[in-house]
């Protein structure tokens, strides 16, 4: 059973992916940031934060574990942690 558990742990930790963004735009329930190293602009759902915790210019790490959907701007799924 112990096994089953940490090859689950194994595999959640390498699904998670993450990315160093700045803020461009605050709104209410999500956030509009763009990778420095690419100029690739990302719709980012709050997940644990208030809008008022980022400022434009502020730099980010999102952390997430889904899939990149292709809208404009480009929104990053299944959003795990946002940190300053």
């Amino acid at each position: 059973m112990y096994v089953f558990y940490f090859y689950y742990f194994l595999l959640y930790i390498q699904l998670q992916k993450s990315i160093e963004l700045q803020v461009l735009e605050v709104h209410d329930t999500y956030l509009i940031l763009q990778d420095l190293k690419y100029s690739n602009d990302y719709r980012v759902h709050l997940v644990g934060k208030e809008s008022t915790d980022f400022n434009v210019g502020d730099l980010v790490i999102v952390t997430y574990n889904g899939a990149v959907e292709d809208t404009a701007p480009a929104s990053l799924g299944g959003v795990t942690e946002i940190k300053l």
